[in-house]
């Protein structure tokens, strides 16, 4: 397992995900299940922190786009914060920069 998954707690209506290692097809059940919680316990703003995920693959990037998408039939949102630049491009290859509310680029030095 090279990849972890934290969920860093809620405050009030904002609940932060937090994800790091490799993204892949091992780390989409513990990504889904995150992000069900956060959901379900009525999350408005679910922020997932991907400052230290070092890469992402469709099956990371399927689940935050389905859960990006039933939080906008909520009402809610969800957020990412991307540090690493691959990583931001493959998310806006895959498009999932379009049904986020932000995305940060890489943190200059």
């Amino acid at each position: 397992m090279n990849y972890y998954v934290t969920e860093a707690g809620a405050a009030g209506d904002q609940t932060t995900i937090v994800l790091g290692g490799d993204l892949d097809m091992c780390a989409a059940p513990a990504i889904r299940d995150a992000l069900r919680r956060a959901i379900d316990e009525g999350s408005m703003h679910v922020t997932v922190d991907l400052a230290d995920a070092i890469f992402v693959d469709s099956t990371a990037i399927g689940v935050l786009l389905a859960a990006s998408g039933r939080l906008r039939e909520r009402g809610r949102e969800l957020r990412l914060i991307c540090t690493n630049r691959n990583v931001l491009r493959t998310i806006e290859i895959a498009g999932l920069d379009r049904h986020i509310v932000e995305s940060t680029p890489e943190r200059q030095a």
